[in-house]
Formats: C-alpha cells, structure tokens, sequence
C-alpha cells in the first residue's frame, strides 16, 4: 500500500483510510454537516452517500496490518498513551521532500502531510537535526491532535478480520520438489524444578521491558497540512465525515 509517491489532498487521504475503518463503506468528503437558523431550525442536513468501496472482510484485514504500523512498525510514536486501538500508515518519498501518516480509529481517520508546497525542490533531510520520514514528525503531529480529540471517548476494538485460507504451494518447472517439513518431539522426564530453554531460566525474574526508542529532537517543518474524517460513532453504523 503505498502512501506518498503520487500528489492528493490530505483530506482525500483521510476519506480513504476512514473507508477502512467503516468496514470498507466510503463516503465522499465534505465540509458543512448542518446549518441552523437563529431561531435553531435546522435547514440543511447533510446526507452522505455510502458505497461500497472494498469488502468487509478486506478492510478488516487491512486494519489488522496497519495496527501492527503503530504497534511495532514506523508508527509507533502515533501510539495513544491509554494503548486505544489505532492503525496507520508512514509514507516518505525517496528524496524526503514529502513525509506522511495517515491513521485512524474506529471514530476518527486524520492524515498529516509535511512537504513544500510550492513542489518538491525542498528536501527535508535536516529539520530539527533528523531527515523527516513519515514516523517522525508526521507521526508525532499526527498523536498531538489525535490525542486530545479522542479523549474521553470509548475505546473500540477494529473488529476482526476472517481466518485466512490454507496457502498452497505452487511449484515451478526446473524447480526440484520441496521436502516435507520434518517434525520431531522428544520427551524427558524432569530431573530437577527447573527448565533451562536455550539461556531461558525460569527460576530467574524476566528482565524488564526495553521501552520505546527516544524520539529525536523537536525542530520546524518546512511545511504541514492535514485532513480529518470521522469514521463516525463505531466506524462502522455511520459513515465519514470531516
């Protein structure tokens, strides 16, 4: 899934990645929901028109994936800090002229975009010290407005994607068989209360968590934008909305 090679609107990447957030229902962005008169009559509502844009079982593949982004990938610093269910996705052209992350959660889909936007002569190879790539800067804006907006919001869980099919080999010509793959289980009778596993000790405490790698310094951009889209209630019964 590439994500920063080709020239969009921040706010139609947001619409996109809402799309997989509503269970593959997308809905076109758009700007006013509602205007009220003075005497608080509503006079126009709008009425998003859904379509069906991937699968349900595609798009919730497609979260599963982009969860592991924030969980262990390069969007890791997108992380809440009440571990609320997100996905997303770091995009960062070749010359780092242009940085992405595009990320969501069942409510909410926000994409950031940092880049020149007079075109991309710009390089971002020194802001702040660091070469932008979308898990940096991006990725940090991303959580700063994120974070506050989803305060105080229920936490909901993507829901979860189907089994996957049993693959099958597919051989090619010239290429010798495959082996089938050896199993072997040998049993012992413990001679003592302890279990030794490689260099695994159980009577000893597990050591404690690495953490998190540092972030790099704090510095400018050299330009930013961003759009949002609401997945809407459960991301699911509602359809995206800025």
């Amino acid at each position: 899934m590439a994500l920063g090679s080709l020239e969009v609107r921040p706010i139609d990447m947001a619409a996109a990645y809402a799309t997989f957030a509503a269970d593959g229902m997308y809905a076109e962005p758009y700007l006013v929901d509602e205007i009220v008169d003075r005497d608080g009559e509503v006079i126009f509502h709008h009425e998003p028109e859904l379509q069906r844009a991937v699968s349900a079982d595609t798009a919730r593949t497609v979260n599963e994936i982009l969860t592991g982004v924030v969980t262990s990938g390069t969007g890791t610093r997108a992380r809440f800090a009440d571990r609320r269910p997100t996905a997303g996705k770091t995009g960062t052209t070749s010359n780092y002229a242009d940085a992405w992350y595009v990320g969501y959660t069942a409510q909410l889909s926000t994409a950031v975009w940092m880049g020149s936007p007079t075109g991309t002569e710009d390089k971002m190879t020194n802001v702040g010290g660091i070469r932008v790539t979308g898990g940096s800067y991006p990725a940090r804006i991303w959580q700063a407005y994120m974070g506050p907006a989803m305060e105080g919001l229920e936490h909901i869980a993507f829901e979860d994607p189907p089994e996957p099919e049993k693959g099958e080999y597919l051989h090619i010509e010239g290429e010798p068989e495959r082996p089938p793959a050896r199993s072997t289980t040998t049993t012992t009778a413990p001679t003592s209360p302890t279990t030794v596993v490689g260099d695994y000790d159980e009577t000893q405490p597990d050591p404690p968590d690495g953490g998190d790698a540092g972030d790099s310094g704090d510095g400018g951009a050299t330009g930013g934008d961003g759009g949002t889209e609401d997945g809407g209630g459960n991301g699911r019964d509602k359809p995206p909305k800025p």
